[in-house]
């Protein structure tokens, strides 16, 4: 028991000496670190800012300057015509009678709407996804794809959303 009271003070001994050593070394003016700071060279003086004259801004109702004048009409110019595209008519929402099993992904998803739910999980390493078509009428068209076909297909009633 005597030992371990011993190596209990020598260790405590030993971090109080580490501690007052190195908080000591940072604050005496003969230590290693201040004898390092003092071969470091100065810093430079911060750079002196130049005063420059203020730009001159005309007042309310002068004429403005023909330079300003001129980049200020080049940057008001505005095109005549905007051509707006026409809009691609939407895809269709589809029904089950639509999609076979075995309907591969890219298939579905050129031919119909993005779907209007989406969930995508992994089950055993298949991915398994999900697409739900609601398309605001009595029915919604789910779909379930395994590793990116079609592997179940059936409809749904819609029950709008209470407010």
């Amino acid at each position: 028991m005597k030992w371990a009271t011993a190596l209990v003070i020598m260790i405590g001994a030993a971090a109080a000496v580490t501690i007052y050593w190195a908080v000591g070394t940072l604050q005496r003016p003969g230590s290693p670190v201040s004898a390092a700071e003092q071969i470091e060279p100065p810093l430079a003086p911060p750079p002196r800012l130049v005063q420059r004259p203020p730009a001159v801004v005309p007042s309310v109702g002068e004429p403005l300057p023909e330079e300003l004048e001129a980049a200020v009409a080049a940057t008001m110019t505005l095109p005549l015509e905007v051509q707006v595209p026409p809009a691609a008519a939407p895809l269709p929402f589809p029904r089950l009678d639509q999609i076979p099993i075995g309907t591969d992904k890219e298939d579905i998803l050129k031919t119909y709407r993005e779907p209007t739910v989406r969930s995508i999980t992994s089950v055993h390493g298949d991915l398994l996804e999900t697409y739900v078509y609601s398309s605001g009428s009595n029915q919604d068209t789910w779909l379930v794809l395994r590793n990116g076909t079609v592997a179940a297909k059936f409809s749904t009633p819609h029950i709008p959303r209470q407010p």
